[in-house]
């Protein structure tokens, strides 16, 4: 098998479930490189950026941005990484949303070609 690293980008379904919603956006992840870069994409999907909180641990967080309820709560984005850690009460939270990466659409063409598969 062989295996060849292709670009990922934030998927753009992001923007059909932010859209609708007027709250500011926080994005958590822990490692900031990956922090920008999700947030860069995030702005080219939305026309915004997030602010970016680093942390290990999300459920601290979650708790202090949204465990008043207040209609000022923002939009809290997770990383793949740490949505993988929150219990399910903060995974049913309507103000808690996973960004979720889709291959770069200019990857298709390599993919393909690395499988032998015509284009």
């Amino acid at each position: 098998m062989h295996l060849a690293p292709v670009p990922i980008e934030v998927s753009p379904e992001l923007h059909v479930r932010v859209t609708a919603l007027q709250k500011s956006l926080v994005l958590l992840e822990s490692e900031e490189g990956m922090a920008r870069d999700i947030a860069r994409d995030i702005g080219a999907i939305l026309g915004r950026r997030p602010e970016i909180m680093i942390a290990e641990d999300a459920s601290p967080i979650l708790e202090k941005l949204l465990g008043g309820g207040g209609k000022s709560a923002p939009l809290v984005l997770l990383s793949p990484r740490l949505w993988g850690t929150l219990n399910a009460h903060w995974r049913s939270h309507p103000d808690v949303i996973q960004v979720t990466f889709r291959i770069a659409e200019a990857a298709w063409p390599r993919i393909a070609d690395e499988c032998g598969l015509p284009f």
